[in-house]
């Protein structure tokens, strides 16, 4: 954790926005897989189920079609027209081939593909039967085709009709679980993409507070302690605990503070008559510092100007004066009252002489 902290702050967000960003990413492919895998659901139970039984229900279409064809040529007995209906059982024939083949293609079921297979012996039955029967009719023994048909054409059709409705019940059965597995399919991706979703969110969330708290708090550290320090209250302590822009501001904070403290010693030492204190200037643009430091001197020229004077007083050197010109301001005024109260003190001192010597 540490090296995150000592990242610029610009890094920070970056790797926020990164973060949020990868989160989004999460979030659509987690919703993209899930759209396929309904998506493949959906199209498995056309494949495997929709499409054989459209496929079943032909076969049945034309298995009828071709016994209606059968039963108009025998009812017909035009020989003009037995040709016709020969070609329309040939095409039906045709239709029950080809989508027994697809049936058999599509179904992967085991019971749907015993089942096809019990429909393509029965087919494999009724074809040549319905040749024979055929030519049965075109040799004009019509009565001979009817009682074959009563007969042997009704166990034909029971062995036909019985594999395509056990076909039909079978998808209708599998369609029906395949919805249902999809329903599940759909449920369960639903859940996942809200768990993701909100997962992201508190991520996310979460993310943010962290980076809030570590760019906030130390910024309101400094604004709490720059409060206290306009009041002049130096007892304050600040450490830098990242290496980032905020971190390096408060270590330039901390080192304006120990500076502030450094001058209130300095300051404190004056106040006190202290004038051997040492101030140390940091640099060219260091006015206080600088200031101090001529204060002080300043203060030591004064003093030894008043030192100056109370010796020449005493070895009785009255006419000596202190050099205000050597100071300006309030420095020049006390100088200046010194030499004043020196001339007061002393001309009644002179004037005595003066009548001591008359």
């Amino acid at each position: 954790m540490k090296w995150f902290l000592n990242l610029k702050i610009g890094t920070k967000l970056l790797v926020g926005f990164i973060i949020v960003a990868l989160i989004s990413g999460v979030v659509g492919i987690t919703g993209i897989v899930n759209i396929s895998t309904i998506k493949q659901a959906g199209d498995d139970m056309y494949k495997l189920n929709t499409v054989p039984i459209g496929q079943i229900a032909k076969i049945a279409e034309a298995y009828q079609k071709s016994r209606v064809s059968m039963r108009d040529m025998l009812l017909d007995k035009k020989a003009e027209n037995l040709n016709n209906h020969t070609g329309i059982v040939k095409d039906n024939l045709k239709v029950i081939r080809d989508n027994l083949q697809k049936c058999k293609d599509t179904l992967k079921s085991v019971n749907g593909r015993a089942e096809c297979e019990k429909l393509e012996d029965a087919i494999n039955v009724y074809e040549p039967y319905i040749y024979e029967l055929i030519d049965i009719i075109k040799a004009g023994k019509f009565e001979e085709a009817y009682n074959d048909m009563q007969t042997k054409g009704l166990e034909i059709a029971r062995d036909m009709n019985e594999p395509i409705d056990n076909l039909i019940k079978i998808q209708t059965s599998e369609s029906q679980l395949k919805a249902l597995d999809n329903e599940d399919t759909a449920t369960q991706s639903t859940w996942i993409m809200i768990f993701v979703i909100i997962a992201g969110i508190i991520v996310a969330t979460g993310f943010g507070i962290i980076l809030s708290k570590i760019i906030g708090n130390p910024v309101k550290k400094l604004a709490g302690t720059a409060d206290r320090l306009a009041l002049g209250d130096i007892d304050v302590e600040i450490k830098a605990d990242t290496g980032d822009e905020i971190g390096r501001l408060m270590s330039s904070f901390g080192k304006m503070i120990e500076n502030i403290r450094q001058q209130a010693y300095v300051a404190q030492k004056i106040a006190d008559g202290d004038l051997l204190v040492d101030v140390v200037q940091k640099s060219e643009k260091d006015i206080l510092s600088k200031s101090m430091k001529q204060v002080v001197e300043t203060l030591r020229s004064l003093v030894s100007e008043t030192d100056m004077l109370t010796k020449c007083a005493i070895d009785g050197k009255l006419s000596i004066r202190g050099n205000s010109d050597a100071f300006n301001g309030g420095y020049k005024q006390i100088l200046n009252g010194v030499n004043s109260t020196l001339d007061a003190v002393i001309a009644p001192v002179r004037e005595a002489s003066s009548v001591l010597e008359e």
